[in-house]
């Protein structure tokens, strides 16, 4: 993808917030959140997710307009496995 560097923060909110997700969307044997064990470090992971898609939201023109459907397609798929990692890191934990 063009629009994003991945290897050092932009300084742009939303390249810097789609390489977040991208990070945290990648395929992997293991639950990118398995890592924060407490609550309050969960909570503080999910607020930067929410963070990022609401940013994502707002400027998907622009994000749109920088990238080609394949790149648009491979965002909504890393927000997709992160919605889905989130999800069942909650369900586990609630049932706990």
């Amino acid at each position: 993808m063009d629009l994003y560097n991945e290897n050092e923060p932009s300084r742009c909110t939303v390249s810097d917030c789609c390489n977040f997700l991208f990070e945290l969307g990648r395929m992997t044997e293991s639950n990118p959140f398995d890592q924060f064990e407490t609550q309050e470090d969960f909570s503080g992971i999910m607020s930067d997710v929410v963070n990022c898609f609401n940013v994502v939201n707002t400027n998907m023109e622009l994000i749109y307009d920088a990238e080609d459907e394949d790149g648009m397609l491979d965002l909504l798929i890393a927000m997709r496995r992160v919605t889905e990692a989130a999800s069942e890191i909650m369900m586990e934990r609630n049932y706990e």
